[in-house]
């Protein structure tokens, strides 16, 4: 079997080894004489999680509480596709007599895990184990700022969530894939009276960006949104124009957007067929979208997907029409449409499916303050936090963390305890301004999809909506 770039032994050394010996003869026995293709798919991953949580008592700094957990999640799920049926099975038996077994237990697939009776998501190595001295030297770093800046703080708690993933995929056309992904993300909470925010900062670099992160920067980016969040109101139910910031502020397009441009999502909805509904305009003119599966340093990004295809760069929507649809092997077969690369799956007991990885807005041509002075009433989102979409229902929501009302064209009070909904398959349609500032947040993003749990990133630059709907948070 070809398509390795680097020794197996440098990844993974006796199982990866072992794998791609017996791979073929797996692969096969799972076809048996079946018409169809056969995959195999084995990870290896590591994750360790440092924390330290300090309060303050009557002035008084209390001593901090440090710990440590580390894990790792490793085994190997089988996928056989014939004309009629999906069939899956998983396992943690990684020895070839456990890999022969496998294929003799392959069963339909479905979205929750494969189960063989014997699965584990997470095999704790230590609980409350030694705190590795750099991973504690950022951690004690990032609250001792933090206490330094606003003495009025009751608590911060910091977490160091370090994950590497080596992953093997083989395929019945003769590829072996090997690579390897890291993420860091450091996460500063802090408590102020009754008010609680956080800050965060990361990327995809594994302990490169460690170099990167600096904890003193984000405990003060999260004491000073304590500090303005202190102040800060909701607002009555109503709609009104909303202006939502770059970078992070994209999970809303993720939401509203991306996921009905998923072949699995899309083909439950759509009376057409798949191939007909590229070329249709779905968006005001200007809008450009594309999922970049190589893009640097994003949460989402990988050479090959988890079922060895190469990631590549997909136009969704150009210029107001669509174009593209996310798919996995087994969305493009039944659809007649090439794959794009956007096979994923949370990890080795589930079969992969079309997910995004990094979804961007291309740039326009407006300045941020261009767009807020369009504004004479509405709301500025300066950071959101986490968004859900219901398909059936057309709808999608988001969170406001931070916010500002818009006033005659000016940010003046702070916002917060508010959620954003709308239409999902009309919003893009209200996009009435494309700001010139293309961010990208690379420190944070999970999508979490029929129980399926995959990293994410996004980039955008500002943008005006003419109309949301905005209602207090429950």
């Amino acid at each position: 079997m070809a398509g390795a770039a680097f020794s197996v032994t440098d990844l993974f050394p006796r199982e990866a080894e072992r794998l791609r010996e017996h791979a073929p003869s797996v692969l096969r026995l799972a076809l048996k004489e079946s018409t169809g293709w056969s995959d195999l798919f084995y990870e290896h991953t590591t994750s360790r999680l440092t924390t330290l949580r300090q309060r303050v008592v009557r002035e008084r700094i209390g001593p901090a509480t440090l710990g440590s957990v580390h894990a790792v999640r490793s085994g190997i799920g089988l996928r056989c596709r014939t004309a009629e049926h999906t069939l899956y099975a998983a396992s943690t038996d990684t020895s070839p007599a456990g890999l022969n077994a496998l294929a003799t237990r392959l069963e339909p697939a479905g979205h929750s895990p494969a189960d063989d009776g014997a699965l584990e998501d997470w095999n704790w190595i230590e609980r409350g184990g030694p705190v590795e001295s750099s991973a504690g030297m950022i951690v004690r770093d990032a609250a001792d700022a933090a206490l330094s800046i606003e003495p009025a703080l009751s608590e911060v708690a910091v977490q160091l969530h370090e994950t590497t993933r080596r992953v093997l995929v083989a395929t019945s056309g003769g590829l072996a894939i090997l690579e390897v992904r890291t993420h860091v993300t450091l996460r500063v909470d802090v408590t102020m009276g009754r008010t609680r925010a956080y800050a965060i900062d990361g990327g995809a670099g594994g302990r490169a960006d460690l170099l990167y992160c600096n904890p003193e920067r984000v405990a003060a980016e999260a004491v000073a949104r304590a500090r303005t969040l202190t102040d800060a109101r909701t607002l009555p139910q109503r709609q009104m124009p909303v202006v939502i910031a770059g970078g992070w502020g994209g999970v809303w397009l993720h939401e509203a957007v991306g996921h009905l441009l998923e072949a699995d999502v899309l083909a439950t909805r759509s009376q057409e067929p798949l191939p007909a509904l590229p070329g249709q305009r779905i968006a005001a003119s200007g809008v450009t979208l594309v999922d970049h599966a190589a893009s640097p340093g994003g949460r989402g990004s990988y050479v090959y997907d988890d079922e060895a295809t190469p990631g590549e760069e997909t136009v969704l929507v150009e210029d107001g029409v669509l174009r593209g649809i996310l798919t996995d092997r087994h969305h493009a077969a039944k659809h007649g449409l090439q794959p794009t690369g956007n096979g994923r799956r949370q990890d080795y007991r589930f079969p992969p499916m079309p997910r995004m990885t990094n979804l961007i807005l291309q740039p326009g041509g407006a300045a941020p303050e261009e767009l807020i002075a369009d504004v004479g009433d509405g709301l500025f989102v300066a950071m959101v936090g986490g968004g859900h979409v219901i398909p059936e229902e057309d709808r999608f929501t988001f969170d406001v963390v931070e916010g500002y009302r818009i006033e005659s064209g000016r940010l003046t009070s702070p916002v917060a305890g508010v959620c954003l909904s709308g239409r999902a398959s009309t919003v893009l349609e209200r996009m009435a301004g494309i700001g010139n500032d293309l961010t990208f947040d690379h420190a944070r993003g999970v999508c979490v999809k029929h129980g399926q749990a995959v990293p994410v990133s996004t980039g955008m630059p500002t943008v005006l909506l003419s109309a949301l709907d905005v209602y207090p948070a429950q």
